[in-house]
């Protein structure tokens, strides 16, 4: 799990400009969100073995969200630089093309 932690880590910090313990609580925020594999914020604050309680972790999330600016600059950077992205965005358009000319004939 730290291996992850620490490489999803270095890739946010290279793209968002936020002071290290934004990174890592957004980093901790990711990796619940993906392990539990829902959006359900206070569900994926218990998915993390992390030393802090649930309540505390969930409670750390909510300020997060209350007081993180986001560039949004920032993360399409992140999202559309990262070269899985542009594969994936390459069949997404793709698709959407031949979707739209199936459509009309």
């Amino acid at each position: 799990m730290m291996a992850h932690f620490n490489e999803l880590y270095l890739i946010l910090n290279k793209y968002l400009k936020w002071n290290k313990s934004h990174v890592k609580c957004f980093t901790l925020i990711m990796l619940a969100l993906i392990v539990k594999q829902t959006c359900n914020l206070s569900s994926a604050s218990k998915a993390l073995p992390i030393k802090c309680l649930p309540q505390s972790f969930y409670r750390r999330i909510q300020r997060f969200f209350a007081g993180q600016y986001f560039d949004y600059r920032q993360i399409s950077q992140l999202i559309f630089n990262r070269p899985l992205a542009k594969v994936s965005l390459m069949t997404i358009l793709d698709v959407d093309i031949y979707l739209k000319i199936n459509a009309y004939h």
